[in-house]
């Protein structure tokens, strides 16, 4: 085996007694009617920002690490963690970075409100791009904040196996946990926030309100994908088991957990990161 990996074991730990499950999500669904799939990738946006400025260390010392500027990120959906992350991922690495977004479903709308508020430094591709088949243009750090769950085992070997082929850095990222715990107050606490933010959000139409506070099927629509993301989730040992599979001279895997702590109390962040070795 020429493949290293390495655990944060400071940061990682047991495994939860509870078995993957890979349920059923509206949100993988191509016949989602659109004013759902956009209610749950808005509010997936909004709380993406608050929940993964803790990980800028460890990616940002990746980016500085491989020498990367340029990042592709994957599956971004409503524009992601970036708007909030990428500042912070500057100061850290020590230099800017620019950040091209990609989804299956591309959402022009949303990725444009992420642009405008980065100054430029966000752009996006308007034309689908599929996680599963990356393409080799933009070529960059390729990132994945709260997808590779989305992706059964061995969708998740493709993945990683596949920029550990091209010889390129990716690091994905989960912010929730199969866990018991996790897997009744972070379902419960999307339902409420809602019924809260959907007034605040944008593209707050007649049509949002209706599904939200009339027939509420975005809230319980985005409330059982967070339920059904928590049971698909990978622990930190898992991605380093499926990454051990990929043998690939010249390049290395680290997995681990970061700690944090939100407006619904503390929270973890699983993650896997692949590098080329100098």
């Amino acid at each position: 085996m020429t493949v290293s990996i390495a655990i944060a074991g400071d940061r990682v730990r047991g495994i939860p007694s509870l078995r993957r499950r890979h349920l059923f999500e509206w949100g993988d669904a191509r016949w989602l009617p659109a004013v759902l799939r956009r209610f749950m990738t808005d509010h997936l946006a909004f709380h993406a920002r608050w929940a993964f400025p803790p990980v800028a260390p460890v990616l940002g010392e990746s980016l500085r690490r491989t020498g990367y500027e340029h990042i592709v990120d994957l599956c971004s959906g409503g524009g992601g963690p970036f708007p909030a992350l990428l500042p912070i991922l500057d100061e850290t690495a020590g230099h800017p970075h620019h950040v091209t977004l990609t989804d299956l479903h591309p959402d022009p709308a949303a990725l444009r409100r992420a642009r405008a508020c980065s100054g430029e430094a966000i752009d996006y591709l308007e034309e689908p791009v599929d996680a599963l088949a990356c393409p080799d243009s933009p070529s960059g750090y390729r990132t994945l904040f709260t997808a590779l769950h989305h992706f059964n085992p061995d969708e998740v070997r493709g993945i990683l196996g596949d920029a550990a082929a091209r010889n390129v850095p990716i690091a994905a990222f989960e912010v929730q946990e199969r866990t018991p715990l996790s897997l009744v107050t972070l379902p419960l606490a999307m339902l409420l926030s809602s019924f809260v933010l959907t007034p605040f959000l944008p593209r707050c139409s007649a049509r949002r309100l209706f599904f939200t506070y009339v027939l509420p099927l975005a809230p319980l629509c985005f409330a059982w994908d967070t339920f059904v993301s928590c049971w698909r989730t990978y622990t930190p040992a898992e991605l380093a088991t499926l990454a051990a599979s990929l043998d690939r001279e010249g390049y290395r895997w680290r997995t681990g957990s970061t700690s944090a702590r939100g407006y619904i109390g503390r929270y973890r962040i699983s993650w896997i990161i692949g590098e080329p070795v100098p």
